[in-house]
C-alpha cells in the first residue's frame, strides 16, 4: 500500500530528524494543522505546501505525486536536512503502511 501525502510529509519530517512543532514552525504552519495533515484528517493546501516546496524542492514530486526518491540524488542537495533524510532513507528505508 502506498504512503498517503501527509503520511509522506510525516515520513520526510521523521527522516529529516525535525519535530513536529520545530517543522510547523519552520513554514508558518499552525501546529495543530500539521497534526490533522499528518493523520490524514485534512489535506494539504498549496498554501501548506508552497513554503516547503521552496525549501525542499528535491522532495515535491514525492510529496505531491508519490514519485519514487533517489538517496543517491538526495545525497547531492545542499541542503543539510535533505542529505540527513537521505541518510536515514539509506539506513531504514520508507515505512511499510
Amino acid at each position: 500500500m502506498e504512503l498517503t501525502p501527509g503520511k509522506r510529509l510525516q515520513t520526510a519530517r521523521e527522516l529529516m530528524g525535525i519535530s513536529r512543532s520545530d517543522f510547523a514552525e519552520m513554514f508558518g504552519i499552525r501546529y495543530l494543522r500539521l497534526v490533522t495533515i499528518e493523520s490524514d484528517r485534512g489535506r494539504m493546501s498549496v498554501d501548506d505546501l508552497e513554503p516547503i516546496a521552496r525549501r525542499y524542492p528535491e522532495l515535491i514530486h514525492w510529496l505531491v505525486l508519490s514519485e519514487p526518491l533517489s538517496a543517491e540524488k538526495l545525497h547531492t542537495s545542499s541542503n543539510q536536512h535533505i542529505r540527513k533524510l537521505a541518510d536515514n532513507l539509506e539506513t531504514h528505508g520508507l515505512p511499510e503502511v
